[in-house]
């Protein structure tokens, strides 16, 4: 990106596109999935990352890329809401119950954050010995193979169990289900500010190293540290359950954010981006399970993306904010900012309604 004429400014310029495509995006294909078919809109998905891939590895203006990453928005949108919402109801579905979601939807984490780390290191590689670009292409086989997958795979179809409602009903719904629960408020405010604030770690992380000057070597497997929080998040989620638990996971990731500003070791860093993000993805999805318990299943992915909007509507001022100080200043007085959303998020999580009463599980 730097290559083409990217700044730390138009980078938090980029994400903010992306992320308005996915604010007007996310809502509808949650509803999508619900209407008509959760692996049809995950199909679709695939085939729109492919077109993001393409046009990522034609680009050579700033321009150009900023259309790919718009593409890339659009695929996420088109994932926001509906793994989590699929994994819930083949709970349901053929065990009657949700109670061991967090080793379920957790599970789901560690496989994509395996491959997450085999795609930044093996992207190191590609990079080093046939140029940038080739990541693109090399990509491309892959997310063909997902689509193979997505087709053989059989579509849970409880949500489907009451009948569909009239568009305009549903719409209305899925945003009820959410806007007007108040026991849902904590956990909703705290999965929106968590996944702002790790959003931001992971599309900014590279700028640590390159306020440090790390060796360009150090660019692939530090980010496959970091990225390998989703697998470790997803992989000790189920061990995050309870009120002590939380609050001492909690305390890790505040010291881990401050140590963001303080230090200008490069591993001290990717340690804490890594811890910081292991604990946002552990208590993200056991938030998740506790707001699908809260929902009827013919709205369950419309509602989900609903909170994943919200997300992405703090995201967009945050990561223009964000861009701005570290041009401006540097990307240690910037992370003050993902500091005090952090804290809204375990201010969120630690102060609801009958938190000290849960049970250490």
């Amino acid at each position: 990106m730097t290559k083409i004429g990217f700044n730390d400014f138009s980078i938090g310029i980029m994400v903010a596109a992306y992320s308005l495509v996915m604010i007007l995006t996310v809502v509808p294909a949650g509803i999508l999935a619900d209407r008509w078919s959760r692996k049809g809109v995950l199909i679709i998905s695939s085939v729109v990352l492919a077109v993001s891939g393409i046009i990522g590895a034609l680009s050579n203006t700033v321009p150009m890329y900023v259309v790919s990453t718009l593409f890339w928005g659009l695929y996420s949108a088109l994932t926001y809401g509906t793994y989590d919402s699929i994994i819930y109801d083949v709970l349901i579905e053929e065990k009657g119950n949700a109670h061991e979601y967090e080793t379920y939807y957790g599970r789901h984490k560690v496989f994509e954050g395996i491959s997450f780390v085999i795609g930044s290191l093996s992207a190191g590689l590609i990079a080093e010995f046939d140029g940038l670009r080739a990541t693109y292409w090399f990509s491309l086989p892959f997310i063909a193979v997902s689509i193979v997958f997505l087709i053989i795979f059989k579509d849970p179809i409880i949500h489907k169990a009451e009948g569909l409602a009239p568009i305009k009903e549903h719409v209305i719904q899925t945003l009820n289900s959410v806007l007007k629960n108040s026991s849902l408020i904590p956990i909703i405010v705290a999965l929106i500010t968590l996944e702002a604030v790790n959003t931001a770690v992971y599309e900014f992380s590279q700028l640590w190293f390159i306020a440090v000057a790390a060796p360009i070597i150090i660019f692939g497997p530090g980010n496959a540290l970091v990225v390998s929080s989703w697998s470790l998040g997803g992989l000790f989620s189920k061990y995050m359950k309870g009120s002590r638990r939380i609050i001492f996971i909690c305390i890790f990731m505040l010291v881990s954010s401050i140590a963001l500003s303080l230090t200008h070791l490069i591993w001290f860093i990717i340690a804490a981006q890594t811890i910081l993000s292991i604990g946002i993805v552990g208590l993200s999805v056991v938030l998740t399970h506790q707001l699908h318990d809260q929902l009827p299943s013919r709205v369950r992915a419309g509602a989900s993306s609903t909170v994943s909007t919200m997300s992405i509507i703090i995201l967009v001022p945050l990561a223009i904010i964000f861009g701005l100080l570290a041009s401006q200043r540097s990307v240690f007085v910037a992370n003050i900012l993902l500091i005090a959303v952090l804290l809204i998020a375990l201010g969120a999580i630690i102060f609801r309604k009958d938190f000290l009463k849960e049970k250490l599980l």
